[in-house]
C-alpha cells in the first residue's frame, strides 16, 4: 500500500505515456459503448446502454488516471538549475560570440522577390 501511495503522490507522465493513456482512454470507451449499445438492442432495455457505458468509463478511468510506471517509460531530462550570476555570464558569452561573427549583408528587396533583385526608379537614377 505504500509503494501505491508513493506512486500516486509522485504523479509523473511523460509524453508517449499521455499519448498512451489516451489511445487506451478512447479504446476502453469505444468498445463500451459499442457493447453497450448492442445489449441494450438485444434486450430491447435502454437502461442497459448506460450501465455498459458507466462501467465502461469506470474502468478507463482505473486504467488511465493513476501515473502507472508504464505511462513513464521515457521521461524527461531536463537542463541542470543555474544561478542567476551564472544565467548572466553565459549570456554575455554567447553575446559576445555573436559579436565576434562577421554578418553578412542581407538585402530585403532579394529576399522578398525570391532571390530575384527588384529594380526601382531610384535604383535607375542612382547609377546615372
Amino acid at each position: 500500500m505504500d509503494q501505491l501511495t508513493k506512486l500516486l503522490e509522485k504523479g509523473q507522465i511523460d509524453l508517449k505515456g499521455q499519448q498512451l493513456a489516451e489511445k487506451i482512454y478512447t479504446f476502453t470507451l469505444f468498445i463500451s459503448g459499442a457493447l453497450s449499445i448492442l445489449v441494450s438492442i438485444y434486450f430491447n432495455e435502454i437502461m442497459y446502454s448506460f450501465y455498459g457505458l458507466g462501467i465502461g468509463l469506470a474502468v478507463s478511468w482505473v486504467l488511465v488516471i493513476p501515473p502507472w510506471p508504464c505511462f513513464n517509460k521515457n521521461p524527461l531530462n531536463w537542463l541542470p538549475v543555474q544561478s542567476v550570476g551564472a544565467a548572466a555570464t553565459s549570456a554575455s558569452a554567447s553575446a559576445s560570440k555573436k559579436s565576434q561573427v562577421p554578418e553578412e549583408e542581407d538585402d530585403d528587396d532579394e529576399k522578398a522577390a525570391g532571390g530575384v533583385k527588384q529594380t526601382t526608379v531610384e535604383d535607375v537614377d542612382d547609377d546615372n
